[in-house]
């Protein structure tokens, strides 16, 4: 998401948060063979996050940090936030209900899920459409869906950026990527400004 919304939307400067060595930001950045002018990353631990957020005013920041679910850290940062994006496949819904949760009673940062490794952009499956049915009974909006995409996939494992993608993967990466921006927009234009 950070080095799409570099590559068309501006500056953005990422704050890995997240301890899992081989699941975060800094790991995939560390690996990419190719930088982007307006993507700029910091490694930074919880306790330190604020000092890193002084500044950084006039750019987008996106902080990448597990879930944790019930533990303090999540509390932390959904209150630092303007939106807490929850992404997860259709097996993990309850995980993504569960982070949801936590949010929702740590601050009144709006929420939103994205499904990923989805088949279909519609999510028209009937295993989805319940999925989908329960996320919304209990308040949480669809903000939008990450097909599955073997060449994105690849792309992570080896540090590539979105727009290094060619042919069909670049097409579709592309497609899903500026329905959710459109998405989370419009959220956030609705949501009330934090001071």
């Amino acid at each position: 998401m950070a080095s799409w919304w570099a590559t068309h939307r501006g500056p953005v400067t990422l704050v890995d948060c997240d301890p899992q060595d081989t699941a975060s930001a800094a790991w995939w950045l560390d690996r990419s063979d190719d930088s982007s002018a307006n993507l700029t990353w910091a490694k930074a631990p919880i306790p330190e996050l604020v000092q890193h957020l002084d500044g950084l005013a006039s750019t987008t920041v996106i902080i990448d940090t597990a879930p944790r679910l019930d533990d303090a850290t999540l509390h932390h940062v959904a209150q630092l936030v303007d939106l807490v994006v929850i992404p997860g496949s259709i097996p993990e819904f309850p995980t993504v209900l569960q982070t949801f949760e936590t949010v929702r009673r740590s601050s009144a940062t709006p929420a939103v899920a994205v499904i990923t490794r989805t088949l279909t952009v519609s999510l028209n499956g009937a295993s989805a459409e319940e999925v989908l049915d329960v996320l919304r009974a209990q308040g949480l909006p669809i903000a939008g869906a990450i097909r599955q995409n073997n060449a994105l996939a690849e792309a992570v494992v080896l540090g590539r950026r979105p727009d290094q993608l060619t042919g069909d993967a670049r097409q579709r990466i592309d497609d899903d990527m500026r329905t959710l921006m459109m998405s989370l927009n419009n959220i956030l234009m609705t949501s009330p400004s934090r001071s």
